[in-house]
């Protein structure tokens, strides 16, 4: 399953309306089409994502590029709660991560929108 949280109303609304767009689309794609696997349940939340529990999230993304340390701390403090081996994607954003529990293991420059952007993850280790 998937959960995609949204503070903007006007930008959850747009997911939301894209998700259901999707759907059927989704039921043509050779794996749901030829195998009869269910699709994946997708729930979109309207909320603050510094405040849904992370506990049971084996993938968690933050598009934190305009996020204080505050909240990024906010951040590190919910995915505690992560399982070990999770992991965390962030935008352009270093994390402060205690070394005995965080690994950064990858980072990379990708173009997004009009320009381009750093998306570093890391993998819980406990």
């Amino acid at each position: 399953s998937s959960r995609g949280v949204e503070c903007v109303g006007a930008l959850h609304a747009a997911s939301t309306r894209l998700l259901h767009a999707f759907r059927p689309a989704m039921r043509a794609l050779p794996l749901y089409k030829k195998t009869n696997t269910p699709l994946p349940e997708i729930e979109l939340v309207a909320g603050d994502a510094l405040e849904v529990s992370l506990a049971d999230a084996d993938v968690a993304f933050a598009a934190c590029t305009c996020w204080d340390d505050a909240d990024l701390q906010r951040l590190l403090a919910n995915a505690k709660a992560m399982p070990r081996g999770a992991r965390l994607l962030v935008m352009s954003r270093y994390l402060d991560v205690n070394k005995k529990e965080w690994k950064r293991v990858a980072s990379k420059l990708c173009r997004y929108g009009r320009g381009k952007m750093t998306f570093h993850v890391y993998k819980k280790l406990t």
